[in-house]
């Protein structure tokens, strides 16, 4: 085994999300993208976004799919697993994410995943789920 360092990894049924080695992404900083794959062919075929604000525990997120990959149920699955990771595995106390108001494909994922609508922030909807309410997997089901 080699001592080079070893990528952020999630696995779901369908899809994995990946982030570059030696960056834990889950610590505040910058945003960083994290890879959508399909493990059927391990394409890259999208991205997950997480920001975490310095001093809080809260964690941003946002998805990002490529057009042939939209509507198979691919998004659902990989931000679910990021949320899920985020308030089981790291003690987030909040995710939230937001959708524009017009973009009602992703206010759907967003509440399939376990995130609600709470507030309108300018032109965009704000969604949140809280540690202490249900699992994002106890919601998609």
């Amino acid at each position: 085994m080699s001592g080079a360092p070893l990528a952020f990894v999630l696995h779901a049924t369908r899809v994995s999300v990946r982030g570059a080695d030696t960056i834990d992404p889950f610590v505040p900083g910058p945003g960083i993208d994290l890879v959508v794959e399909r493990r059927a062919d391990t394409r890259a075929i999208g991205t997950v976004g997480v920001r975490v604000e310095p001093d809080e525990d809260t964690l941003e997120v946002s998805v990002a799919l490529d057009v042939e990959a939209r509507g198979q149920g691919y998004g659902t699955e990989a931000l679910g697993l990021v949320v899920e990771h985020a308030l089981v595995e790291r003690g987030f106390v909040r995710v939230v994410a937001f959708a524009r108001s017009d973009d009602e494909r992703t206010q759907h994922l967003l509440e399939r995943v376990g995130l609600r609508y709470v507030a309108l922030d300018g032109d965009d909807l704000l969604y949140l789920c809280r540690a202490d309410a249900r699992s994002p997997r106890d919601a998609a089901s």
